[in-house]
C-alpha cells in the first residue's frame, strides 16, 4: 500500500516537471514555438541571377562571333533588310572651336541617396563576363566619351584597351524572363562589353562578354547612357520592344552590377538590392 502511494506521489512530481517545462512564468502557455526554432530554419532564397558556375567549364567552345550579314545575304536567306548604319564619330556635332570631343575617365560607384563609396568599375571582368567594382586605383578601367554625342542625348561610352567588345552596354539578364525593363516586372540586365547596338534601338543580338563567357546568346544595348557634362552623373536609360523609355536603375545585387525597371519587384525576386549612381571623374 505504502509502495502504491510513493508510485503515484513520484509520478505527480513527474507530471509537474513536465507541464512546467511548457508553461512561461506568468503560468499561460507560449504562444510562439522555442525561440531557437528560428535558428534553424532555412534561409530565404532568391532567384539566382547568373546561370550556374558549371556552365563556364562545361561549354564546348567560346561563342563564335555574330557575323552581320550583307543586306544581299539577307535578301537570299528571306531576312529584312539591316537597319542603317549611323556613325556618331565621322561626322561630329558642333562644338566649339577648341573644345575637346572627348574625354577619359573613370566611372565611380556610389549609393544612391546616401553617397557611400562602392569604389570604381573594375578594368578587370568577372567570370561571366560582367563589370565589377574595385577599390584599387590600379585596377580601375579608363571609358571615353565623346562630348559632342553627349550632348545630344544616350551616347555609346568606350572602353578604352577593348577591341572586340569596344562598349559598356546593358547584356539582357539570364533568369530575365523578358527583354524589356518595366514596372512590375523583375526583369534585368547585366553591365558589360559589347558591341556598338543601334541608337533608340531595342535590344540586338551582337557580340559580347557575357555570350562570350557562357555560349548563351544575349540580346544588348550599348547607346544607352546619358553623360551631364555638370554633375559627372552617368545614368542608363533603356529602350524597350516598343520604344517605350522605361525608368532604369542600376543595381549592386547578389555582388553583381544590373538595371533594372522596378527596384520593388527585382529585389523581392532576387534578393537584397543596393542602387547605385555612376559619376564620371575625367582624367
Amino acid at each position: 500500500m505504502m509502495l502504491a502511494k510513493l508510485l503515484i506521489v513520484v509520478a505527480g512530481c513527474l507530471c509537474a516537471v513536465v507541464a512546467s517545462a511548457v508553461v512561461q512564468r506568468d503560468g499561460f502557455r507560449p504562444l510562439n514555438p522555442p525561440v531557437n526554432i528560428l535558428d534553424s530554419r532555412d534561409t530565404p532564397s532568391y532567384k539566382s541571377l547568373n546561370p550556374p558556375l558549371n556552365i563556364l567549364d562545361s561549354r564546348d567552345a567560346p561563342s563564335p562571333t555574330l557575323v552581320r550579314k550583307t543586306n544581299a545575304e539577307r535578301l537570299i536567306a528571306g531576312l529584312p533588310l539591316n537597319p542603317p548604319r549611323r556613325s556618331r564619330t565621322a561626322h561630329p556635332r558642333g562644338v566649339p572651336s577648341g573644345v575637346p570631343t572627348l574625354t577619359q575617365g573613370y566611372i565611380k560607384v556610389t549609393e544612391a541617396g546616401t553617397g557611400k563609396d562602392y569604389g570604381f568599375l573594375n578594368k578587370d571582368l568577372n567570370n561571366f563576363g560582367e563589370f565589377q567594382t574595385t577599390s584599387d586605383p590600379g585596377q580601375r578601367a579608363i571609358f571615353s566619351i565623346n562630348l559632342a554625342d553627349a550632348a545630344q542625348g544616350q551616347t555609346n561610352i568606350a572602353v578604352n584597351g577593348a577591341s572586340a567588345r569596344p562598349y559598356i552596354g546593358g547584356i539582357v539578364g539570364f533568369s530575365s524572363a523578358l527583354s524589356d525593363l518595366k514596372s512590375g516586372f523583375a526583369t534585368y540586365s547585366y553591365i558589360g562589353q559589347t558591341e556598338a547596338s543601334p541608337l533608340n534601338s531595342p535590344p540586338v543580338m551582337v557580340g559580347n562578354t557575357f555570350s562570350d563567357a557562357t555560349g548563351l546568346a544575349k540580346g544588348v544595348e550599348s547607346a544607352i547612357w546619358v553623360y551631364d557634362a555638370g554633375s559627372g552623373t552617368i545614368t542608363p536609360q533603356w529602350v524597350n520592344n516598343n520604344l517605350s523609355l522605361p525608368a532604369t536603375y542600376i543595381g549592386l545585387s547578389q555582388g553583381l552590377l544590373i538595371l533594372s525597371g522596378d527596384k520593388y519587384s527585382f529585389s523581392t525576386v532576387f534578393g537584397p538590392t543596393t542602387w547605385l549612381t555612376f559619376t564620371f571623374i575625367p582624367i
